[in-house]
């Protein structure tokens, strides 16, 4: 939001108004005197050897309308980039600054203490004068595409995120920081899947069985284009790649002088996809950081821990070489100009919420035909909600602009839901339907074969009207358990709660009567455990599995929306 102040998506057509706006920061560097741009000024308030103040105006431009969303995030996005740019810490609460820069334990069990293992950032006695070069930095990544400034806020935002996990997890820590890298590649990076940079080990083992077997070179090719496909292998090589081209030789150069065995270049490749493993050993199983590496992480004088037969990055290396790498990804992107974006879909924490179906169902201006199952879904939301008769009238206009599109023709996905649908809601009305072309409409394009196939659709339409279900049980029960596998893939009909019940109350039945009394007490069972919160539904299906008796569907009614309990 910070960009957006800055005036970067504003043009002679957007109205707009004068913004200032003032916050302050703690931070634990002292910087004397004023820092100050067109857009902002940054300012000491109290410098001291511990923690200091500092005063950030921002000034700019902003819409009426939104103003108020717009400027916590700016802020925020300011502190990111100071503190990245000094590598420092910028709070808004001074006691979070003094306890991340604590310079010895709290407590018998404060043994993670982060200025020991990173004093660059946590030292309380830091200075910095390099205040034009600051003011360059913050100039670039304002001028960036609003999609690259997005992903490296979320990249610097994922940097801090990992110091401050520092004080309490190394491992979640070192995973957060090559969390800021990976996000950046999956986003920007050129990656091109190559056979040669695929696992060694595995490619000798492959290799052995297209002996063993005699594999073909066509058939081997096709193995190799599936493996490739393996995300795990490509995500770590998209890392590692990614990494290596944003890693100047400045890092083994002018920036390692001060530090305590620094990495080799030769050796980046190596240590990199070491750290891509430790990530993926405690995302997916939490595996803690073998002790040797988490001693020295913890002494925080040392970059590099190796041995006979590996090298890895201890924290401290880790968070000098993810520095690096993304301050040269923001240097090297394209500055931009004017770009227009959806001011309402950068409001931070904006939830869309989707409007209540009542306004919008029976609006014939809508009713695409690619929609079907979304009006369906909402009609048998409205449907349990109440009934009467008359309210079937308002989809009259609804009707007939389904009556259109069937003229001008349907995809086939879509068609038997569309019929189907049309169907429900005439029958509903009464026999001869809202529309007056209704019995026309059935005939011409057979709507009764359409329901004589079976599908979710079909099922709950002739459930509903109380139509006979004539299809074998096996097929129900094909059916329901494809639509469970299916209903939240797109394009496919997701049924309430209660008419998903209802289907399965005729499964039960049908086992009852047929005298199938174990096969009863499965379904039943099953359907207790599709009911949760519903304690009345629940004894009631209880009962009548005790007592071998069928469930009655307007005793189920009765309980299911008549009780007190919740949703």
């Amino acid at each position: 939001m910070l960009q957006i102040l800055s005036g970067k998506f504003f043009n002679e057509t957007i109205s707009v108004k004068e913004f200032n706006g003032k916050e302050i920061f703690y931070s634990n560097i002292m910087m004397f005197g004023k820092i100050e741009t067109d857009l902002w000024t940054l300012e000491n308030v109290n410098l001291n050897q511990g923690v200091s103040s500092y005063l950030l105006t921002l000034r700019g431009h902003d819409l009426d309308s939104t103003s108020q969303f717009f400027h916590p995030e700016a802020f925020n996005e300011f502190r990111l980039l100071t503190s990245f740019w000094f590598k420092s810490i910028f709070e808004y609460d001074k006691n979070n600054v003094e306890m991340l820069c604590r310079q010895i334990p709290q407590n018998p069990n404060d043994n993670q203490i982060p200025s020991k293992i990173l004093p660059e950032y946590f030292s309380l006695q830091k200075a910095s004068d390099d205040f034009e070069n600051y003011k360059n930095f913050i100039n670039k990544v304002l001028k960036l595409s609003r999609e690259k400034y997005k992903a490296i806020l979320n990249s610097i935002d994922l940097f801090f995120q990992a110091l401050n996990a520092l004080n309490y997890n190394l491992e979640l820590a070192f995973s957060l920081m090559v969390f800021s890298i990976e996000s950046l590649c999956q986003k920007f990076d050129d990656f091109e899947e190559n056979w040669e940079d695929y696992d060694d080990n595995v490619k000798s083992e492959l290799n052995n069985l297209v002996e063993i077997y005699n594999i073909s070179d066509e058939d081997y090719d096709n193995l190799k284009e599936v493996l490739l496909k393996n995300d795990h292998q490509k995500a770590t090589k998209r890392f590692i790649d990614f990494s290596m081209s944003y890693v100047s030789d400045d890092f083994f150069r002018e920036d390692a002088i001060n530090s305590k065995t620094p990495l080799k270049k030769s050796d980046l490749k190596h240590v990199l996809k070491n750290c891509y493993r430790i990530r993926s050993s405690y995302v997916h199983n939490l595996e803690k950081i073998k002790k040797v590496n988490y001693i020295v992480s913890m002494m925080g004088n040392k970059e590099t821990l190796g041995n006979e037969s590996d090298l890895f990055l201890t924290f401290t290396g880790l968070t000098r070489l993810v520095h690096h790498i993304l301050k040269n990804f923001i240097f090297s992107c394209e500055e931009t100009g004017f770009e227009e974006i959806d001011f309402v879909e950068e409001i931070p924490h904006l939830a869309n919420f989707p409007l209540d179906p009542q306004y919008w169902i029976t609006d014939e201006r809508g009713g695409r035909p690619e929609d079907i199952f979304i009006y369906y879904h909402y009609f048998l939301t409205l449907l349990i909600q109440s009934y009467n008769k008359e309210d079937f009238l308002e989809f009259k206009g609804l009707m007939h602009k389904i009556e259109e599109n069937l003229k001008k023709g349907i995809k086939k996905n879509f068609k038997d839901a569309t019929l189907v649908f049309y169907y429900l809601c005439n029958k509903l009305y009464d026999e001869n339907g809202i529309s007056e072309k209704f019995n026309q409409t059935c005939e011409k394009y057979d709507i009764n074969s359409v329901l004589d196939n079976l599908s979710i659709e079909t099922l709950i339409c002739k459930l509903i009207l109380t139509e006979d279900i004539y299809w074998d049980l096996e097929e129900i029960i094909d059916c329901y358990n494809n639509y469970v596998k299916n209903k939240f893939r797109k394009n496919a009909l997701n049924l309430n709660d209660f008419h998903e019940n209802c289907i399965v109350i005729v499964i039960c039945n049908a086992f009852y009567h047929d005298e199938n009394y174990k096969e009863f007490s499965k379904w039943a069972n099953k359907l207790i455990l599709e009911l949760p919160s519903k304690v009345k539904c629940q004894e009631y299906i209880q009962n009548c599995i005790n007592e071998n008796k069928d469930i009655e569907f307007e005793e189920f009614n009765e309980l299911y929306f008549n009780s007190n309990e919740n949703e």
